[in-house]
């Protein structure tokens, strides 16, 4: 058996590919594969896949098939139909998608170029950053026109907050307990986890007011967007991929990844955001880069997008939770959510109440 064989080997979840692709490409002479492996998870309920595909079609020598088996990803298929929709050139080409009862599958023609590294400087990061942008002010007239995506408003994010602390509350012994690794993530005791954020409460609802007071529509909202979820091709531009946790919301939120990636170039730190840092060279471009698509530079945009970061933690700490409660993960991940955190906090310094 080959490398690829065995790696998907007795996962009955995937038997229903090599089908998809002949309904999706009649022309098809053969399916074969999959020829390789991009991702693959079946913690269960956590089923997902990314494989490639050769097909004997002379449109498509080569595709891609994801495969998402997992309550937080219904709305993947939507979500990849809405942006190759609206801003084509941006984001992998979408050949077919089909819902299942337990998920859905997406078909995608084969796309090339580089990962993002240090060596290559903050260039591909800038372009990222303006092409994301560029791809949610393509989507806005259409932000709700597709079944299944779900709405996450900016008023929705302080009882995602107050949820969150309960969670964490819930599990505080564990935090109480730490043996340093809460602490190290966070930059202070995991002890006092509770009072620090307790302390933020107030500024929670100011950052929501910021945040609408940039007069922004809701657009698709990736979720996941880091330097991993991108490549440089060769003509220079950026495309962007991987929009399994988008949802419909505020799209400034979509960029805190990105300045988490900004950091890990300046740094040279490509692991957890232990000792994360805001605000580096590389993140000051990003936010210009990113902001120069919502119109002209100005104090309210500036003060938007530092609260949309405060507040783009606070739904990926909610949406963590949720999804460690699915997996049946102990304790809802306290290290993962203790680095959220440490971000977090020194988002918050950066706000102008």
């Amino acid at each position: 058996m080959g490398d690829v064989e065995f790696q998907i080997a007795n996962r009955p979840w995937l038997d229903a590919v090599p089908d998809f692709i002949r309904r999706a490409i009649p022309s098809a002479k053969s399916v074969r594969g999959p020829t390789g492996v991009h991702a693959l998870y079946d913690d269960s309920p956590d089923q997902r896949a990314t494989l490639r595909y050769e097909v004997g079609d002379p449109n498509h020598r080569e595709v891609v098939v994801k495969v998402n088996h997992f309550p937080f990803l219904s709305g993947s298929a939507a979500a990849h139909r809405l942006v190759h929709r609206c801003s084509p050139a941006n984001v992998p080409e979408v050949i077919a998608t089909e819902e299942t009862g337990t998920g859905s599958m997406i078909l995608l023609a084969t796309f090339e170029g580089s990962p993002f590294d240090s060596a290559s400087g903050p260039a591909p990061l800038r372009g990222m950053a303006s092409t994301l942008a560029r791809i949610q002010v393509d989507c806005t007239a259409e932000s709700d026109s597709e079944a299944g995506l779900t709405t996450i408003e900016p008023a929705d994010l302080p009882r995602m907050f107050e949820e969150c602390f309960e969670n964490i509350q819930a599990h505080y012994p564990v935090w109480q307990t730490d043996d340093g690794k809460l602490e190290k993530a966070m930059g202070f005791p995991a002890a006092d986890v509770l009072n620090r954020l307790s302390n933020l409460r107030p500024n929670v609802g100011r950052w929501v007011q910021l945040l609408e007071e940039s007069e922004i529509a809701l657009s698709i909202e990736h979720g996941d967007c880091h330097s991993g979820n991108a490549i440089l091709r060769s003509d220079g531009t950026v495309l962007i991929f991987d929009w399994e946790n988008a949802c419909i919301s505020h799209p400034f939120l979509s960029a805190e990844k990105l300045l988490t990636s900004g950091w890990g170039m300046d740094t040279g730190n490509s692991g957890g955001p232990w000792g994360y840092i805001r605000r580096t060279p590389t993140q000051d471009e990003l936010k210009a880069a990113y902001l120069s698509a919502f119109g002209e530079p100005s104090s309210t945009l500036e003060r938007s997008f530092d609260a949309a970061m405060c507040l783009a933690v606070i739904k990926e700490m909610h949406h963590e939770m949720d999804w460690a409660r699915l997996c049946g993960w102990k304790d809802l991940n306290p290290e993962w959510t203790a680095q959220l955190i440490n971000r977090m906090f020194q988002h918050v310094q950066l706000v102008k109440i």
